[in-house]
């Protein structure tokens, strides 16, 4: 499971999952979407106008410690919450102090960024599953749920939150 192989199919089929999911979905609506358009060109413009602050590798790395402190090898709810609980707050001083001196630094900055809303996204995930399966080891969920069988959790946002919905799979 941790090759190029499975990763690569992984990647095929979701690629053809999205392609299919983007052809039966409506045009966005820009207006709608215009404050938050505008409140993150506002976190572009004021990452790329800072003097002095954390570099996209410091806030990379913190994330990368939360994450495997907090949802690493063994999870529990409290842990999860924890860590979920600590990333936000980390996600607020980056938002506050991140900089990038060029434009590669800033392309850095934004896939850091990204790459703490899915951190939100599995310790959300990893919090609604409770239960023990794979390499999914929960000490308080030690069981695997027959109630989970042929079922998938999905995270659709809504607003401004992420909303998670077990679905049965077909």
């Amino acid at each position: 499971m941790g090759s190029i192989g499975p990763a690569a199919t992984y990647g095929w089929i979701a690629g053809e999952n999205a392609a299919k999911y983007a052809k039966r979905k409506a045009s966005p609506n820009v207006e709608k979407a215009q404050p938050d358009i505008e409140a993150r060109r506002s976190l572009l413009n004021e990452i790329r106008s800072r003097t002095e602050g954390a570099s996209w590798k410091e806030a990379n790395l913190a994330l990368q410690q939360t994450m495997q402190d907090y949802a690493g090898v063994i999870r529990t709810a409290t842990l999860l919450q924890a860590g979920l609980n600590h990333l936000r707050r980390l996600r607020k001083k980056v938002d506050a102090t991140m900089m990038a001196t060029n434009q590669w630094e800033l392309t850095r900055c934004l896939e850091t960024l990204n790459l703490f809303d899915l951190g939100e996204l599995v310790f959300m995930a990893a919090n609604e599953r409770k239960e023990t399966r794979g390499l999914h080891k929960r000490p308080d969920y030690p069981l695997t749920s027959p109630l989970l069988e042929n079922q998938a959790l999905f995270i659709t946002k809504i607003g401004a939150e992420p909303i998670l919905e077990w679905r049965k799979m077909e």
